[in-house]
């Protein structure tokens, strides 16, 4: 169990609307009782629920939406995350009112002030809706990591600053730009301002920099593990794909304080990640 980046940014945007009336009330489903988690939830008294899923969650995901339609059947349900962003049609054979696609930072607001019955969303939206995704991501709130316990957030402390990949590997969430259709980056001023909310709220001991490839863009990296270094000065960990490693760069994030790079391979076999994964890295680049 961690925390969402994705729910601290919406809840982020919730709150800095001052439209938005009632208290954001965050629900971790940490058993396999969808049953018992739905009683839970609705003992709250939401006026709307909104549910995060990975594909892998899917399955609960729905078994929870099925529960809740049940005892509270006017509460508007919504659903967003990766699956749903992968999946669109899904939604339409769930129990869900709507779905999301993509980055919903630009919806979230609209979708949840009044009116909130599910026929007035439906209309408006559709079963499936996909909003357009923010072009600044430091014009952002701040995320509204508060709402996470902090044992959650030291579970595996971890911070994400960019969206978008330049590469194109087949199977990735990430592929063509992401959402947007382009890589977007939070300014180095930013980064590290996220960073120090986290230290300051969670203390962790060492922090995990979250973005599939950090190093996909050197200037930035060079810039942030300066300031880094003199603002922080704490051990971190990032990922970075084999062709992405110079030695210069690799120097530069030993010295701000980088203690690991975790690096995709996907397969031993170089046809496979060629012809299947579009990742067109030879061994020896590998190696």
């Amino acid at each position: 169990v961690s925390y969402s980046h994705g729910l601290a940014s919406l809840a982020g945007v919730l709150r800095a609307d001052a439209r938005t009336d009632g208290q954001q009330v965050l629900y971790t489903i940490r058993h396999d009782e969808m049953s018992h988690a739905a009683t839970e939830i609705l003992c709250n008294d939401p006026s709307m629920i909104l549910v995060t899923a990975m594909s892998t969650q899917w399955e609960r995901a729905t078994r929870l939406a099925m529960c809740l339609k049940r005892e509270a059947p006017n509460i508007p349900l919504c659903i967003g995350g990766s699956h749903v962003s992968a999946n669109p049609q899904s939604v339409l054979t769930s129990s869900f009112d709507v779905g999301v696609v993509g980055e919903a930072e630009n919806l979230i607001n609209q979708l949840t002030l009044p009116p909130r019955s599910i026929g007035d969303i439906v209309a408006r939206y559709g079963r499936v809706a996909t909003p357009v995704a923010p072009d600044s991501l430091d014009d952002l709130p701040e995320p509204a990591i508060d709402l996470f316990p902090i044992e959650d957030i030291l579970a595996y402390p971890s911070v994400t600053f960019s969206r978008g990949c330049p590469y194109a590997c087949t199977y990735c969430m990430s592929r063509n730009g992401g959402q947007a259709g382009k890589i977007r980056w939070k300014s180095v001023r930013r980064a590290i301002d996220e960073i120090v909310q986290l230290i300051e709220y969670a203390d962790p001991d060492e922090l995990f920099i979250d973005d599939d490839t950090l190093l996909k863009n050197p200037t930035w990296v060079r810039e942030f593990c300066a300031q880094y270094g003199q603002r922080v000065n704490r051990p971190f960990f990032c990922n970075a794909r084999p062709e992405t490693i110079k030695d210069d760069l690799v120097h530069v994030l030993k010295k701000a304080g980088c203690k690991a790079i975790g690096i995709g391979i996907e397969s031993g076999s170089e046809r496979i990640r060629r012809d299947v994964l579009r990742r067109p890295m030879s061994d020896d680049v590998i190696i």
